[in-house]
């Protein structure tokens, strides 16, 4: 009779565990509205799918990808201003 109790024990912490995993990893995606076309999209996609519009730039500075509606970059704190200055 233990044995029974710990199997269903561990298999309704598994299954529980197992949800909610899957719901905290959903969660963590970053969504984006385009530009262009208004739609809701991926924010680490660098093209909107559906109109094709320019999601990130490269910072000149450090080199990373950079959301095109950000003012600083979060990288190197350089502000968007300074940048185009300096290119």
């Amino acid at each position: 009779m233990p044995t029974i109790v710990c199997i269903v024990f561990f298999l309704s912490m598994y299954f529980f565990l197992r949800d909610y995993n899957n719901s905290t990893n959903q969660d963590e995606i970053e969504y984006i509205h385009c530009n262009g076309c208004g739609e809701k999209v991926n924010g680490s996609n660098e093209f909107c799918p559906y109109c094709k519009e320019t999601l990130k730039e490269e910072c000149p500075h450090c080199r990373k990808m950079v959301h095109i509606n950000w003012r600083y970059c979060p990288y190197c704190g350089i502000a968007k201003e300074n940048r185009w200055l300096n290119e």
